[in-house]
């Protein structure tokens, strides 16, 4: 068995787990977080190919999980995992000064701001940031985090 992938590794609930066995085996895919099974969410006896199994962690909190796969035939038994993060939360942003176009984000985020009718997308890390612009007539600021999830938007002028 090669590695399993995962994509996308940051999603708010949908994944698809990808791997590819090099023999026929008996596989299992479950889901894990720190060490301990919480979902079983796959199981076969599979011949030797690609595979790619979707899932939907609808019932599951924030947080990173990592995806065990187990394969075993008759040589015996190997396991493989790729960690993911469910993110279901909009990133926080907050207005330190329109004015000045200083902002602050909770999470690493792009974003999508509109001074004075002309529009700046840029990618942030969390914490406080700024942008250079004239003089400030009106502001419209989103941020979206890297699973999608959006803030509210924030308005001046």
């Amino acid at each position: 068995m090669r590695s399993v992938s995962v994509a996308p590794a940051v999603a708010r609930d949908a994944f698809t787990f990808s791997f590819e066995l090099t023999r026929t085996a008996s596989a299992r895919l479950d889901v894990a977080q720190r060490g301990k099974t919480l979902a079983a969410i796959y199981s076969a006896s599979l011949p030797a190919g690609a595979e790619s199994i979707g899932w939907n962690a609808g019932g599951f909190k924030d947080g990173t999980y990592a995806a065990v796969l187990t394969a075993t035939d008759e040589l015996g038994i190997v396991r493989r995992s790729v960690t993911f993060r469910i993110d279901k939360t909009p990133p926080w942003l907050r207005a330190l000064s329109f004015r000045r176009l200083r902002f602050w984000v909770s999470e690493p985020a792009k974003i999508q701001l509109v001074v004075n009718g002309e529009r700046v997308v840029a990618s942030v890390r969390a914490g406080a940031f700024s942008f250079r612009h004239g003089r400030v007539r009106s502001v419209r600021i989103g941020a979206q985090d890297a699973a999608g999830n959006l803030s509210a938007t924030l308005r001046y002028g």
